[in-house]
């Protein structure tokens, strides 16, 4: 199953800095020094593959990450003003062994500034994402699954699902990236190409001042 996404969130103008990158493969010296892999996540035959990708080992119970290496700034605490972003990414999830059932599903998120898998309790369903699949006030994380799996608190199988958890809004600086796991049941989950723009509305105001 290959799927291209977009992600569209807009908010208010600000005059933050725009964070812009486009990704085509992950084959390059470049794409590995701008992304930073966590846990099972790697780079394999020019995809990035967020669980575990050796099929002849055991691969029950794998978490990965990735998030961009550089942090980008959400919004701003002195004008009050968020920042516009829009992200595209395609992706590949492969069944093995003629496993029909899922396992379990990745996430792109955006979380605080030098987030990490949260800890060992954080495969299956919980995709990398929150220690025992329990989000908490602290949980300060804005999450897109997508769902391969009916764990006992989903509706459903394969589905699509957006997950905010926050006290009021992300701090400022943030990562953004993808978090996946595999439990009892396995899949393989590939990003095939990944492209980012944030809006840098700080040019937009100066043109408006000249007008």
């Amino acid at each position: 199953m290959s799927i291209c996404c977009l992600i569209f969130i807009q908010s208010f103008p600000s005059s933050l800095n725009a964070l812009q990158f486009n990704l085509t493969d992950f084959s390059s010296d470049s794409s590995y020094s701008k992304l930073k892999t966590i846990g099972d996540a790697d780079f394999v035959h020019k995809k990035l593959c967020l669980t575990q990708s050796h099929v002849d080992g055991n691969i029950n119970d794998s978490v990965g990450r990735v998030i961009y290496a550089n942090e980008f700034q959400l919004w701003d605490s002195v004008q009050g003003q968020a920042a516009d972003f829009v992200t595209h990414f395609s992706f590949n999830i492969s069944t093995i062994n003629n496993n029909k059932d899922g396992g379990d599903g990745f996430a792109f998120f955006i979380a605080p500034n030098g987030t990490n898998i949260p800890g060992k309790y954080s495969y299956g369903g919980c995709m990398g994402l929150i220690n025992n699949c329990s989000y908490s006030n602290a949980s300060e994380i804005v999450v897109v699954e997508f769902d391969t799996h009916k764990d006992e608190w989903d509706d459903s199988d394969t589905h699509l699902g957006i997950n905010i958890n926050l006290s009021e809004v992300l701090p400022e600086k943030v990562n953004v990236g993808f978090s996946s796991a595999t439990g009892n049941l396995t899949e393989m989950h590939f990003i095939l190409s990944w492209d980012f723009n944030s809006t840098d509305f700080s040019s937009n105001h100066n043109n408006r001042r000249k007008k």
